[in-house]
């Protein structure tokens, strides 16, 4: 649903003791960040918004070494099944495998779904653009031998898609991870559903999942948004299609904030998981110093795109 920008403040929260919130130290999944967000803004068909949804993970590594053999042992992937990622993308620097979160998303183009009794007509979905901050690599998991990778449901996280990888109704049509939405969420930082726990979902092979081809992570994102693009004529999510499970990394911890699905033009969007700074008049509030209000907004703070000494 498209509405004005309002960061989530999760994490914030969370450092102040306001909630009781997920565990952040752990080398796992973070479930708070785990689901699916449906992005379906109108207007529809004729070149209206893009229509789909966003399935999202978070992984925090403190093994030590690299996030990918972390979470390969943490879903009990091994030989043909272990994941590789893949990377850099081009406008994007090399793969940062000791990065301490993992925000991994994949995309399914809900056009010619019938969902609420609606049937949702769009574009290709040629772009996912999550908030602006310091990321330090972008790109996309495959298996070991390059086949692409989608989310996969169990009974647990998705009792009607039991068994099944999240794909468009080219494929399984289980198009959501976690149970599927039938609806657009209701905020522009709002998701559809959390608290999917990993590995009781998982992650497999998905031949047909579309492979990205470029970010614009290193020319700094587009000035509000940092980007992974499919924008070739084989790479371009068509209705029914998806996407491979494609990542950024950061040292920065999740919060949920705006993300977008667009074409070439305009877009549809809800709440995912980024890496985005915290509203700066939040913090002070929640240390009982009131909100600092400029211009009556909030001022974010923002860093330069950096790795940690």
């Amino acid at each position: 649903m498209t509405m004005l920008r309002r960061p989530a403040i999760l994490a914030i929260a969370c450092t102040l003791g306001a909630l009781a919130c997920p565990n952040l130290s752990r080398a796992d999944f973070l479930s708070a960040f785990t689901g699916n967000t449906e992005m379906t803004d109108l207007p529809q068909g004729a070149r209206g918004k893009a229509q789909g949804n966003v399935s999202f993970a978070v992984f925090n590594n403190t093994s030590g070494g690299s996030w990918v053999t972390a979470v390969d042992k943490a879903l009990g992937l091994t030989g043909a099944a272990a994941l590789q990622a893949n990377g850099p993308l081009a406008g994007g620097p090399a793969v940062d495998l000791n990065a301490t979160y993992v925000y991994m998303y994949e995309v399914v183009n809900l056009s010619g779904n019938t969902i609420g009794g609606t049937k949702l007509t769009g574009p290709t979905i040629e772009h996912l653009k999550v908030c602006l901050t310091d990321y330090s690599s972008a790109g996309y998991l495959t298996t070991t031998g390059g086949t692409s990778v989608a989310f996969k449901d169990s009974a647990a996280s998705d009792p009607a898609n039991a068994g099944k990888n999240v794909e468009g109704n080219m494929g399984t049509n289980n198009y959501a991870l976690g149970k599927n939405p039938t609806a657009d969420t209701t905020g522009a930082d709002v998701p559809s559903v959390t608290g999917v726990a990993m590995p009781t979902a998982t992650i497999a092979a998905s031949a047909a999942g579309r492979k990205p081809i470029a970010t614009d992570l290193s020319g700094g994102g587009d000035g509000t948004f940092d980007t992974i693009d499919w924008t070739s004529s084989g790479s371009k999510m068509n209705a029914g299609m998806w996407s491979t499970i494609v990542f950024f990394t950061s040292y920065r911890k999740p919060v949920i904030d705006e993300g977008r699905i667009v074409d070439n033009g305009d877009f549809s969007n809800g709440g995912i998981p980024s890496a985005c700074p915290e509203p700066i008049a939040a913090v002070h509030a929640a240390l009982g110093l009131g909100g600092l209000l400029l211009g009556g907004g909030f001022l974010r703070i923002r860093r330069k795109r950096q790795l940690p000494n």
